[in-house]
C-alpha cells in the first residue's frame, strides 16, 4: 500500500455520509494500513485509533484491524506509537 491507497482512502472519507459508520471504520483501517508503508507510523495509529470500538468488532474491520496489529509490529515493533496501540487495544477488549 502507497499513496496512492491513501489518496483513495481520503477521497473516499469525503463521500461518506455521516450515518456510513461501518463504511468510515473500513475506509479509516484502509487509510491507517497505508501509512505504516510511508513510514507514518504515529500517524497511523492515530488514525486507526479513531474506529469506534462498536465499527471495530464488525468481523471486516476486525480483520483488518489484525493485519494493521500485524503491519505495525514489523515496520515499528519497539516505537512508542505500538505501545500506544497495543494498550489501546487492551483496553477496548476490557
Amino acid at each position: 500500500m502507497g499513496e496512492g491507497t491513501e489518496a483513495r482512502a481520503h477521497r473516499s472519507m469525503s463521500a461518506l455520509l455521516p450515518h456510513m459508520k461501518r463504511s468510515r471504520a473500513i475506509t479509516t483501517a484502509r487509510l491507517a494500513r497505508a501509512q505504516p508503508g510511508q513510514h507514518d507510523v504515529g500517524p497511523a495509529v492515530e488514525t486507526v485509533m479513531g474506529i469506534p470500538r462498536g465499527a471495530a468488532q464488525h468481523p471486516r474491520v476486525a480483520g483488518m484491524l489484525t493485519t494493521f496489529t500485524v503491519d505495525l509490529h514489523k515496520f515499528a515493533p519497539r516505537s512508542i506509537h505500538t505501545r500506544t496501540f497495543e494498550q489501546h487495544q487492551r483496553e477496548a477488549v476490557t
